[in-house]
């Protein structure tokens, strides 16, 4: 049975596909209401402001994702399989939630509050990635390097995958897109040594 939406939770989802399809500035709250079935000024009875509908829309967002990533590192014995899991389960959200990734890494100019909140949120993703790349660096699953920069690498590349996946109609599995991003973070793209005399016999 689908669960029956009540008027915020119509407002976000409305407001979700709107900002994703047109962008903060080109969507109107008339268009928001429209769509959400409600009246306009039942908007401003939740938000006082379009900006702030737009940071509650990401902070929707940011909670269910949080707590995916919880709930898919509980119970892993090691930093490895804590990185493939948080990988696992960000790519299997967005995938799944595409209309989020239209505007979720992207900076609207001009909006201060959705910006510092977008920068908090970045901020908090490069400490779990951090915490992991430590916790395997101590355990000796990882080489000792710099956490801080290989960190912001990763989640460099990890943004970069999202806003590809974002403009994409069909996307490689979620398994799939981890397993290939983490042969390359683990073992570099240089073949061993006589790889390719092997291949050349």
């Amino acid at each position: 049975m689908t669960p029956i939406l009540n008027a915020r939770e119509k407002i976000i989802k409305s407001a979700t596909r709107l900002f994703s399809e047109k962008g903060f500035y080109n969507t109107s709250t008339d268009e928001i209401a429209e769509i959400a079935g409600i009246s306009k000024g039942l908007i401003f009875h939740y938000f006082l402001s379009k900006e702030e509908l737009y940071c509650s829309v990401l902070n929707e967002n940011e909670i269910k994702l949080e707590r995916r990533l919880k709930k898919a590192i509980k119970n892993t014995k090691s930093a490895k399989e804590k990185l493939t899991r948080t990988l696992e389960a960000l790519f299997s959200y967005f995938i799944k939630n595409k209309a989020v990734l239209g505007f979720f890494f992207t900076e609207v100019v001009g909006l201060e509050k959705a910006s510092k909140f977008k920068e908090e949120k970045k901020k908090e993703r490069l400490k779990i990635l951090k915490e992991i790349i430590d916790e395997g660096i101590e355990k000796k699953e990882f080489k000792k390097v710099d956490s801080k920069k290989v960190t912001q690498f990763f989640l460099g590349v990890i943004e970069s995958i999202l806003i590809s996946i974002s403009k994409q109609k069909k996307s490689l599995p979620p398994k799939k897109i981890t397993q290939q991003l983490l042969d390359i973070f683990f073992y570099g793209i240089a073949l061993p040594k006589g790889y390719a005399d092997e291949e050349n016999k």
